[in-house]
C-alpha cells in the first residue's frame, strides 16, 4: 500500500488555556496515541508521500515523535517517507520535538512538502514559544519552520467548539463519507485518530470522527480497512 496523504492525530492534550473557541476539535482529553498505531502503519505501508502529525497539540506527545523517528531510522523502513509536516500552536517551546523533527527531515526521501508550521491566532493565548522557536531556527538557519496566521474566515468546520460556540462557517466537508480514493496508485488521504479509528477526512470533532470511522486500527489491519471502504474506480 502507498499513500499520498497519512495524517495521524497523535495527542488529543491541548495547551490552550482558556480553550480556542474556534477549534473544530472540542475539549481537550487527556489521550495519546496508541503505541501500536504507528509500529503497524510502518509495516503495512511502502510508501507515505507526506506525512501530517496533528493534534491535540502535537508537540505535547514526544514520545510518539521519538518512535517514528526510530522507525524511520530502521533499516527495514529507511526510505518510506517523503515529506513530514506538523501544525502546532506554538505556545510552549519545546526543543527536543525541533531535534527530533529534524531527524525526520534527514531521513525523507525528498522534503517536497515538509514544514513545522506554528499557526497564530486572535484565538490562541499569547506565550513566549513562538518567538523561542524563531531564534531556534534563525540560529540554525532552519528553512522548514514556517508561521502561519490562522483567522476565523470561511474555512472554519460548524463542529466542535466553534458549532458550540456559533462561529462555525462551514459543515463538515462531504469528503468525510467519501470511500477511500486512489490517485497514480497511491491512497489520496488517510486520517487515523489517537484511538485509531480510520477515515478519510481530519476536519472532524473528537464527537464526530467515530461516526465517520470506517474501521479501528487496533482491531484489524489497515490494509483491511482500506480494501473494505475502496473505490474500485479510482485512478
Amino acid at each position: 500500500m502507498k499513500i499520498c496523504e497519512l495524517i495521524v492525530s497523535t495527542t488529543r492534550k491541548c495547551n490552550m488555556t482558556p480553550i480556542c473557541h474556534m477549534c473544530i476539535r472540542g475539549d481537550p482529553q487527556n489521550v495519546d496515541i496508541d503505541d501500536r498505531i504507528f509500529p503497524q502503519v510502518f509495516e503495512e505501508v511502502k510508501w507515505i508521500r507526506r506525512l501530517y502529525f496533528a493534534g491535540g497539540e502535537p508537540t505535547m506527545n514526544v514520545r510518539v515523535l521519538r518512535q517514528v523517528v526510530g522507525l524511520m531510522e530502521s533499516s527495514q523502513h529507511l526510505g518510506k517517507v517523503g515529506s513530514v509536516c506538523i501544525i502546532s500552536n506554538g505556545k510552549e517551546f519545546v526543543e527536543e520535538v525541533c531535534t527530533l523533527f529534524g531527524r525526520m527531515v534527514e531521513l525523507c526521501v525528498t522534503n517536497e512538502h515538509t514544514e513545522f508550521t506554528i499557526g497564530t491566532s486572535e484565538f490562541h493565548e499569547r506565550g513566549p514559544g513562538i518567538h523561542q522557536y524563531q531564534k531556534w531556527a534563525g540560529d540554525r538557519g532552519i528553512d522548514w519552520l514556517k508561521w502561519r496566521t490562522v483567522g476565523v474566515g470561511g474555512w472554519v468546520i460548524n463542529t466542535g467548539k466553534a458549532k458550540e460556540n456559533g462561529l462555525g462557517q462551514r459543515e463538515i466537508s462531504f469528503r468525510a463519507s467519501e470511500p477511500f480514493m486512489y490517485w497514480n496508485g497511491e491512497l489520496r488521504r488517510v486520517f487515523i485518530s489517537a484511538v485509531g479509528d480510520v477515515g478519510t477526512w481530519c476536519d472532524l470533532s473528537y464527537e464526530d470522527m467515530p461516526r465517520f470511522s470506517r474501521g479501528n486500527i487496533l482491531r484489524e489491519s489497515l490494509t483491511t480497512i482500506v480494501e473494505r471502504n475502496a473505490d474500485a474506480g479510482s485512478v
